[in-house]
This record gives C-alpha cells, sequence and structure tokens, in this order.
C-alpha cells in the first residue's frame, strides 16, 4: 500500500445500488429460463449436531470486510442479517472496502479479522513475506446461466476472434493483470497464441465495461448479468469466455492461531449459512429474499427472476482456482515477489473448517 494511501471504506448497511454493483461484478441475476435449479436445502434438523450454535462464553466483536455487496458475498453478509453471528455471541461489522485489493493490507495491520474476498497478487506478495493471512473457506460460484464472462464487440463481418485482439483495449476491474480474473482473459487470448501482454488492460467498473463496450472504447471486457443485458439485447458485445469458478472465500489472519475458538464459531455460522439459507433457489425463502434485497440493494422481483449461485454447503477453500492463479501470476512477471510456487499451505489453512465439519 503507498504511503499515505487511504482505501475507501464504507458501511454495509443501506449502501447505495450504484456503488454496490460497481465493486462486486460477481452479482448474479439472470433471465426466468433457469429455472431448473432444486428446490431442496438442506433441512435444519439434518445439520450435523457440531454445526448447532455454540455461543462463546463473552462477547466478541469482530471487523470484517467484503469487497462490495454482491451476492458472492453472502455466507458472511447473509450470516450477519440472519443472525447466524447472534447465535455465536459475536458482533460482527461488516465494511466495504474499496480497492478490494487493499484488504490484505488492512489485515496486516490488524485492521480487520476476516474477510470474504477474491485473491490479489499482493496476498501472495504478504504471504511470501511470512504473512498468516490465509484463505480458510471457500465461497458460491456463479451460476452458468448467469452469462458471466468475457464480451467482445464482433468485428465488421459479425464474428469474434481473440486474435483480433492484438494491441486492443480490454476493461478489467480493479488490479489489472493482478486481478483474478486476469488468467481467464489471458486463457481465451492463448487461443490465438496471444498474451495479456499483448493487449492494453483499462480498469473499468461493470456498468463503465458495457458502456465503453457499446462505444468502441475497449474491444473486450468481463462482465455479468444484469450488466450483461444491454450487450446481449442490443448485440453490441457477444459472451465468448464463460467463467463460473469460484474464485471468492472467506480469509483470516491473527485469529486462526490466536482465537481458534472465535474462528470456528465464525465458521460455523457460515456453514449453517449456507446450509439452511443459501442451497437450492433460495430466492423462494420469502426471510431470505428480503434480507439479500436490502443487503445487495434491488428489488425482490428482480432476484426472484434471476439465477441463485452455487454455494457449496462444505465452503471448501477455494483451490483449484488459487493455485492457477499464482502460476499465471508467476508466468506473467513483475507482480509476485517471488519465482516459484509458495504451495497452497501457505495461501490457504483448513484446520478452522475442517475442526468445525469433523
Amino acid at each position: 500500500m503507498k504511503d499515505g494511501f487511504v482505501p475507501s471504506v464504507s458501511r454495509f448497511a443501506g449502501r447505495p445500488l450504484a456503488a454496490a454493483v460497481a465493486a462486486a461484478l460477481l452479482f448474479t441475476v439472470a433471465a426466468c429460463d433457469a429455472r431448473d435449479r432444486a428446490e431442496s436445502v438442506v433441512a435444519k434438523e439434518d445439520l450435523k449436531p457440531g454445526l448447532d450454535p455454540n455461543p462463546l462464553a463473552e462477547r466478541v466483536t469482530l471487523k470484517a470486510a467484503t469487497a462490495g455487496n454482491g451476492e458472492g458475498y453472502a455466507v458472511l453478509t447473509l450470516a450477519e442479517a440472519m443472525g447466524e453471528f447472534e447465535k455465536e455471541n459475536i458482533d460482527v461489522q461488516i465494511e466495504v472496502v474499496s480497492p478490494a485489493s487493499t484488504i490484505f493490507a488492512l489485515m496486516a495491520q490488524n485492521r480487520l479479522d476476516l474477510a470474504v474476498t477474491a485473491p490479489f497478487a499482493g496476498m501472495f506478495n504478504q504471504a511470501a513475506d511470512g504473512s498468516n493471512i490465509r484463505f480458510v473457506t471457500g465461497g458460491g460460484e456463479v451460476a452458468k446461466a448467469a452469462d458471466a464472462g468475457w464480451w467482445q464487440r464482433p468485428g465488421g463481418d459479425g464474428t469474434t476472434s481473440a486474435c483480433d485482439l492484438k494491441g486492443k483495449s480490454v476493461a478489467i476491474q480493479t488490479g489489472g493483470e493482478g486481478n483474478p480474473l486476469a488468467v481467464s482473459l489471458d486463457t481465451y487470448l492463448n487461443s490465438c497464441e496471444l498474451s495479456i501482454k499483448d493487449v492494453t488492460l483499462v480498469e473499468l467498473t461493470p456498468p463503465e465495461t458495457v458502456q465503453a463496450l457499446q462505444n468502441g472504447a475497449v474491444e473486450l471486457g468481463s462482465v455479468a448479468l444484469p450488466f450483461a443485458k444491454a450487450l446481449k439485447e442490443s448485440g453490441d458485445a457477444v459472451l465468448v469466455a464463460p467463467w463460473n469458478k469460484g474464485i471468492i472465500g472467506t480469509i483470516m489472519g491473527n485469529l486462526i492461531e490466536d482465537r481458534p475458538e472465535v474462528a470456528q464459531a465464525v465458521v460455523r455460522a457460515m456453514l449453517r449459512t449456507a446450509r439452511t439459507h443459501l442451497q437450492g433457489n433460495y430466492y423462494s425463502d420469502p426471510d431470505v429474499l428480503t434480507a439479500l434485497s436490502k443487503i445487495i440493494g434491488v428489488e425482490e422481483s428482480v432476484l426472484k427472476a434471476g439465477v441463485p449461485r452455487n454455494f457449496d454447503p462444505n465452503l471448501a477453500p477455494p483451490l483449484d482456482s488459487v493455485v492457477p492463479l499464482e502460476e499465471f501470476w508467476i508466468r506473467v512477471g513483475g507482480l509476485l515477489n517471488y519465482d516459484k510456487p509458495l504451495g497452497v499451505d501457505k495461501i490457504t489453512d483448513s484446520k478452522v473448517l475442517e475442526s468445525v465439519l469433523r
């Protein structure tokens, strides 16, 4: 973090929609034709005894962060809204931090206890320097029907190809090459023997990306519904490289070793949230629908017409996403302060999750 730089931090509750959507590309709302998801949820009586609330003897207040109010952060934000942390005698104060890449520095400064975020290159550098910040759980995956991915402007003949992108401008979220979405971009470019070094990255929010694609300021951009709806309807851009892998997870630092019972209580509450409130078509639960509507800042009718995310009921850390990211950043160069993989144990720590699930 640069000297004197102060990241933007805002209270979670009541955050305006315009700011929320700009910070959360992974918020997914899609068309009604994707209503083939299962309606079942894990019944509360089917939960393992170890997931029942076990309130801490003394009340604990924790500072938490997300990169936005989007649905991808629901294992944290909905847990707070549905009272799951309260059942553990924990007051979790959630802040929205922008840019998201500063979350890791804030945690290293003990200004945050936990966060739900995607991995950024800075986290790997901190790990190489001995940081104890680790991913302790995973999150949800973007539903395949959400039209999430890289959208490209068609050429004059109406076709699209990665080969057309050499030397062109490409819109990406904050962090540029250090953004985790960069790996999927590079994969698409590799299909025509190009790489991320062959394009010019422009950091834009999702709404700005849509506008830039429409007016020709960029040739490619990462967008998901609802932002992609305008592109899909107008034909201004075409989805050329879908992505739906989960890249969001929960990170903790000192909490893991210094207060393991608190870390376990947090994970326990998040697991209950994933299993009881975020399975199947969770929009059909009126309490969940109302809570998410307030959290995200959209009307309930918009959510009901959308596609729920796929939340892992075990919240396994996103190992299959984290490892390729590190390999990509090493290959690109200039982002990491080392040139050999650190190993999964430097980025993830499964013992908190395992202690709750066993």
